[in-house]
């Protein structure tokens, strides 16, 4: 993957509204498929932004393809791009709420990626739009996983801190990158929809907020049959910019190899 970011005017990002945000008609938006036999848990990479007209429909086609596969689907919203809202410009008085990351932005010009929304599905797939997901994802059931992966997560006692716990059960020897990241749902900020339409008290789920691990993540060597355990921490974000809620918080740790994601768990954060 190379590294490649993208710039444009003021001008033109608002002209680009609704030329640059990845229109699918509403018949194409979910192909239902038949059912799969599910052999693993799957990633989707959503590539998103809060001025982005089209990523709604995006976010459906996830709440779908997780009603449909429950946990078998898994789902980060990595806000990225022209049509993301930093968290810099967070404003909490006013009610003014920014999910773009500086990570997150790397992770979209990983995939130089120019036009949301956008996914990528358990890193096998490349980038493509979110009509093509529900396939995608089925394609993906069909393979065995390469390991088992358990993780779990717990507040600690003061709250500062999510302390998370990785168990790794590799099948075959695999050279590969342990993953673990943030997410948070149930973040009501704004969202721009079909027709230019502001919706104020929109709904945020999946969210990229952070990566544990280095960002391209921390590389192992695994040994068949050889489980391991990795101990990692992060600090709670409460600043003037981004206010985690530990209550909805999920951690997810997955590994991927130079094929794609080898398996993928997540945690929700343990309040004891």
């Amino acid at each position: 993957m190379k590294h490649l970011i993208k710039k444009i005017s003021p001008v033109l990002a608002v002209a680009s509204l609704m030329a640059a945000c990845n229109p699918v008609a509403d018949d194409d938006r979910y192909i239902p498929v038949s059912p799969a036999e599910v052999n693993r848990v799957v990633l989707i990479e959503d590539f998103t932004g809060q001025n982005c007209i089209n990523c709604p429909a995006a976010h459906e086609v996830i709440e779908q393809l997780q009603e449909q596969y429950g946990e078998n689907v898994v789902a980060v919203s990595i806000h990225a791009g022209d049509f993301g809202i930093p968290v810099e410009r967070t404003d909490f008085p006013s009610g003014y709420i920014g999910l773009m990351t500086e990570d997150g932005q790397k992770l979209n010009d990983a995939w130089s990626i120019d036009s949301w929304p956008a996914g990528v599905v358990n890193r096998a797939t490349g980038v493509i739009g979110y009509n093509e997901w529900a396939q995608a994802v089925y394609n993906e059931f069909k393979r065995t996983p390469d390991a088992d992966i358990q993780v779990s997560a717990q507040l600690s006692a003061d709250g500062s801190t999510i302390e998370v716990t990785t168990a790794v059960g590799p099948r075959y020897d695999i050279d590969g990158r342990l993953h673990i990241w943030i997410t948070e749902s149930g973040i009501v900020a704004r969202q721009r929809s079909t027709g230019n339409r502001i919706i104020p008290d929109y709904e945020h789920n999946n969210v990229f907020r952070a990566a544990v691990t280095p960002l391209d993540g921390q590389a192992e060597k695994f040994e068949q049959y050889i489980h391991r355990s990795f101990n990692h921490s992060i600090a709670v974000r409460d600043n003037e910019h981004e206010k985690w809620n530990p209550e909805h918080i999920t951690v997810v740790a997955f590994i991927t190899t130079k094929s794609g994601v080898a398996q993928v768990s997540t945690s929700r954060v343990y309040i004891p």
